[in-house]
C-alpha cells in the first residue's frame, strides 16, 4: 500500500482537434480521479461549449453511432441521449485505468462532435499528496474563446482579435477588455500557466491560502475576470496583520464603544424610535462631539447589531459588552460586524468591493474613486443575469441542443453578439469565395442572421451594436455605475462616515489611514472565514 504521504499523478496532454495552430496543455492529474473529474478539468482549462451533453470515447469517429469495438463514458444526459446500456458511467471510471487501457480518448458533445478535444496518456509518476489532484505542467495557444464550436470558428475569432485591420478588431478587444475586468493587464495570446492553475484549485477547492480563496466577489466575476481579480485582492495585504497602534484604536473605537459601554449600564432611553434627547446632550458633552454625530454614531450601532429595543431602552448584547471591556477586542468586533451585518448593503460582494477599495487606497485616488469597483460590480450583475436568464438555442449536427450560454451583457451588447455576427460575416464571404468545404463545417450558419443563435433576452440585437465601444462605455460609467453601487451599499456609507470616511467639496473620498487598516482588517477576517468554508459552485465555475 502507498504511503498517504503520497499521490500517484498520471501526466496528460489535452490537444484541441483540427486546429490551424497548435493548441495543447499538459497537466498531472490524480490517477484516482474520475472521467466526471476530467471533464470538468478540461473544460476548466480549455474552454468550449457550455452543454451537459458530453460524451468520452475511445473512438471519435461518428461518436453517435454504436460499434462492439470501442467504448463510451458518459453522465445520464449521455444515456439519455444515445438510449444505449452499454454507455459507462464516467463517475465509476478511473482516470488512471481507464486510459491505461485506451491510451487515448477524445471529449466531445452528443448534440454538435464538431469540438473535440484528443487526451493522450503521458508518464506516472508519485509526488506529495501536498501537491493539488489537478496540476498545469505546460502549455501552448490562446485559450478557445467562448461561443465557438468548431475549429474553423475559432479561427475566425482569433483572426478578428489578432488582427488590426480586421472591422471587428477594436470591438473585439474592447469587449475583452470589459470582459477581463478593472485589474487586468492588457490582453494577451500567450498561455497563461498560473491562471489556469488558479481554474483548476478553484475547481477542487486547493487553494493554498486564503489569499487564493479570497472574497465570495471574486467568485461572481466571469471566470476570465477571476484571476486578476484575485491577484488584486492579494496585493492589498488582507492576510498581513493591521499597521495600526494601541493609541489610535483607541481613538478610533472611543464613540461606538462609550455608547455600547453606556447601553450596558442600564441602557440608552428612547422616545418613538427616537434617543431622548437630554442623553443626546449629555453623551455629546461627554464625548466632545456634536450632538448630530452622537445620533449617527447611535444609529450606527444599531446596524451592526451591537444594540437591541427593549422597554423604551437600547441594550447592548452581552457578547458585545464583554468585548467592549478591551479597545482591540472591541475593534475585531466591529470589523467582523462591519462584512456580517445584512441590511448594511444589497449584497456582500457590494460591501467587499467598497472595503476592498478603501484598503487598497484606490478610493480616496481623485483618478479612480469608484470606477474600478463599479465595474467589477456591473460585471457581477451581468455575469448573474446571464447565468439565469440568457439561453440560446441551436442546431448540433445531430440534433437539437439546449445549451446556456453565460455571456454577460456589456454596455453595448454581449459577446455572444459579436461572436455570431463575425462568423455569420466570415461565413458569407468563404461561401461567396466558394469555400463549400468551409461553409460546410458551419452549415448553421445562413446567408440570414441564424434564427438559432437570436438572444432571446435581448430581442432589439440583430447582430452586434457598431457604435464605439469605448466612448459608450465611458459615459455609462462616469453617469450610472457608481450611482448604482452606491445605492446597493444601503447604510454601509452612512456607517463609514461615523467611522472617518468623508468626501470633499470636489466629491473625492477621503479615507483616513486607520480607517484604510481597518477596512483591510475586515476583509481579511471574511477572507480567512471564506477560506475555511471553501464550497466548488458548478454553476459560478461554468460562467465564462
Amino acid at each position: 500500500m502507498r504511503s498517504p504521504s503520497l499521490r500517484h499523478v498520471i501526466h496528460l496532454t489535452l490537444t484541441l482537434a483540427d486546429q490551424s495552430s497548435p493548441l495543447w496543455r499538459e497537466i498531472a492529474v490524480d490517477r484516482e480521479l474520475t472521467l466526471a473529474d476530467l471533464n470538468r478539468i478540461v473544460t476548466g482549462i480549455l474552454g468550449g461549449p457550455q452543454c451537459g451533453h458530453h460524451l468520452f470515447t475511445d473512438d471519435v469517429t461518428r461518436p453517435d453511432r454504436m460499434y462492439s469495438s470501442r467504448r463510451r463514458w458518459g453522465d445520464s444526459w449521455t444515456m439519455i441521449d444515445f438510449r444505449d446500456p452499454t454507455v459507462i458511467d464516467e463517475a465509476t471510471a478511473r482516470i488512471g485505468a481507464t486510459l491505461a487501457r485506451a491510451g487515448t480518448l477524445f471529449l466531445t458533445h452528443t448534440c454538435d462532435a464538431r469540438w473535440v478535444v484528443a487526451i493522450k496518456a503521458g508518464v506516472d509518476d508519485i509526488v506529495s499528496a501536498a501537491e493539488p489532484p489537478a496540476r498545469v505542467i505546460a502549455g501552448e495557444g490562446r485559450s478557445p474563446l467562448p461561443c465557438s464550436r468548431s475549429e474553423y470558428e475559432h479561427t475566425v475569432l482569433v483572426g478578428a482579435l489578432d488582427d488590426p485591420e480586421h472591422p471587428d478588431h477594436a470591438a473585439f478587444r474592447d469587449h475583452l477588455a470589459w470582459l477581463r475586468g478593472p485589474w487586468a493587464d492588457d490582453e494577451t495570446a500567450s498561455f497563461d500557466a498560473m491562471s489556469a492553475q488558479e481554474s483548476l484549485d478553484d475547481l477542487f477547492g486547493s487553494s493554498p491560502s486564503p489569499e487564493g480563496a479570497v472574497l465570495s466577489f471574486v467568485s461572481q466575476l466571469p471566470r476570465i475576470a477571476q484571476s486578476s481579480a484575485r491577484t488584486h485582492v492579494a496585493a492589498a495585504g488582507l492576510d498581513l496583520p493591521t499597521v495600526v497602534t494601541a493609541d489610535e484604536i483607541d481613538e478610533f473605537v472611543r464613540v461606538l464603544r462609550w455608547i455600547v459601554r453606556r447601553a450596558g449600564a442600564g441602557g440608552i432611553p428612547i422616545h418613538a424610535g427616537e434617543v431622548d434627547g437630554s442623553f443626546v446632550t449629555d453623551a455629546a458633552t461627554v464625548l466632545a462631539i456634536d450632538e448630530h454625530r452622537l445620533r449617527e454614531a447611535v444609529a450606527a450601532a444599531k446596524r451592526l447589531h451591537l444594540l437591541y429595543a427593549r422597554h423604551g431602552h437600547l441594550l447592548a448584547k452581552r457578547s458585545v459588552l464583554e468585548e467592549a471591556s478591551d479597545a482591540s477586542r472591541f475593534w475585531s468586533v466591529l470589523a467582523a460586524s462591519l462584512t456580517q451585518g445584512g441590511s448594511l448593503a444589497t449584497s456582500p460582494e457590494a460591501c467587499q468591493l467598497l472595503l476592498l477599495a478603501m484598503a487598497d487606497g484606490s478610493l480616496s485616488d481623485p483618478a479612480v474613486g469608484t470606477r474600478d469597483i463599479s465595474h467589477a460590480y456591473d460585471l457581477m450583475s451581468a455575469t448573474r443575469v446571464a447565468a439565469q436568464s440568457y439561453t440560446y438555442y441551436y442546431d448540433g449536427v445531430d440534433g437539437e441542443c439546449g445549451a446556456r450560454c453565460r455571456c454577460p451583457a456589456s454596455p453595448v451588447g454581449t459577446w455572444h453578439d459579436l461572436v455570431t455576427t463575425t462568423v455569420r460575416k466570415a461565413a458569407e464571404a468563404a461561401s461567396a469565395d466558394g469555400a463549400s468545404t468551409v461553409i460546410s463545417s458551419v452549415a448553421a450558419y445562413r446567408p440570414d442572421v441564424p434564427s438559432d443563435w437570436t438572444h432571446g433576452a435581448r430581442p432589439e440585437c440583430d447582430g452586434y451594436d457598431a457604435t464605439p465601444f469605448a466612448t459608450r462605455r465611458e459615459r455609462r460609467v462616469a453617469e450610472d455605475e457608481p450611482r448604482r453601487l452606491l445605492d446597493d451599499l444601503g447604510a454601509l456609507t452612512e456607517v463609514l462616515s461615523v467611522l472617518g470616511m468623508e468626501r470633499d467639496d470636489h466629491g473625492s473620498w477621503i479615507v483616513p489611514p486607520t480607517l484604510r487598516e481597518f477596512a483591510r482588517a475586515a476583509l481579511g477576517a471574511r477572507a480567512a472565514r471564506q477560506h475555511r468554508t471553501n464550497v466548488y459552485d458548478p454553476v459560478q465555475y461554468g460562467a465564462w
